[in-house]
């Protein structure tokens, strides 16, 4: 016959929480140290169940997307930019375009950033749960970030 924990562990991998089950062991040892209640561990359970299932909705979204990795806002240095876009980008930030189906469209010379931009607004989106599909297209001297159909 099964321990408890060895049946927690199937049942919890059955029902395809495994990240909740990865994380039993560790968890178990901490709540016992720290004397946590049932409910406060079982609430750490969940709680890690909930970031491995957004740290998967946000790969998935990621790839889908066509963004190009490594193309963020850390990596971007928005001074190269002239004033006006600099604050037009800070209001796109929010998303609220893609909720009024609006795409955006960057037009310069080649090396100017438009590439860059369009990825850190598209990953900036994502990483803040944005309801919406991101999609990112490069044409000749554009490139377009909106929503997919």
């Amino acid at each position: 016959m099964a321990s408890p924990r060895e049946e927690l562990l199937v049942l919890l991998r059955g029902l395809n929480l495994g990240a909740m089950a990865s994380a039993v062991e560790d968890t178990a040892l901490r709540a016992a140290k720290e004397g946590l209640s049932h409910e406060a561990f079982l609430l750490e359970l969940a709680r890690t169940k909930r970031a491995a299932k957004s740290a998967r909705r946000i790969e998935r979204l990621r790839h889908q997307s066509g963004l190009l990795p490594g193309k963020n806002f850390r990596a971007l240095d928005l001074n190269r930019f002239a004033p006006a876009t600099r604050m037009q980008v800070e209001r796109l930030r929010d998303g609220s375009f893609l909720n009024d189906a609006i795409n955006v469209i960057a037009v310069g010379r080649p090396g100017a950033g438009k590439s860059h931009l369009a990825c850190a607004l598209g990953h900036a989106l994502i990483e803040r749960g944005h309801p919406r599909a991101v999609c990112f297209h490069q044409y000749a001297g554009a490139a377009v970030i909106g929503r997919q159909a």
